[in-house]
C-alpha cells in the first residue's frame, strides 16, 4: 500500500505570502500609497483563494469574500478601484 505524505498547505502559503512580502511588495509596486481600509495581504489571498471556493465567480463575490475575511465594509467602487496597474504588478 502507498503512503502518502501530508503536505501543510497553509503551512507553504504563509511562506510564499507573508504578510511582510505583501506589505513590502505592495508598497514597492505602489498598490499602498496610504493605510487605508484595504488590507494587501487579506486582498491578496482574497485573490488567491477566492475564485476556487463557491460557485460564483466574479469581481463582486470576491469583494463579498475580502469583506467577510477582513471584517471590513467596502463600497464596490474602492474594491474594484483596485485592480489597476499596480495590482498587476
Amino acid at each position: 500500500m502507498a503512503r502518502t505524505q501530508s503536505i501543510d498547505l497553509r503551512r507553504h502559503f504563509r511562506e510564499l505570502l507573508s504578510p511582510k512580502r505583501v506589505w513590502t511588495l505592495a508598497r514597492a509596486v505602489g498598490f499602498v500609497q496610504r493605510e487605508g481600509k484595504i488590507n494587501p495581504f487579506v486582498f491578496v489571498w482574497t485573490l488567491a483563494l477566492g475564485f476556487g471556493a463557491g460557485s460564483e465567480r466574479n469581481v463582486s463575490s470576491l469583494r463579498r469574500s475580502f469583506q467577510s475575511a477582513s471584517g471590513v465594509e467596502l463600497v464596490p467602487s474602492s474594491f474594484y478601484d483596485r485592480f489597476s496597474k499596480p495590482l498587476v504588478a
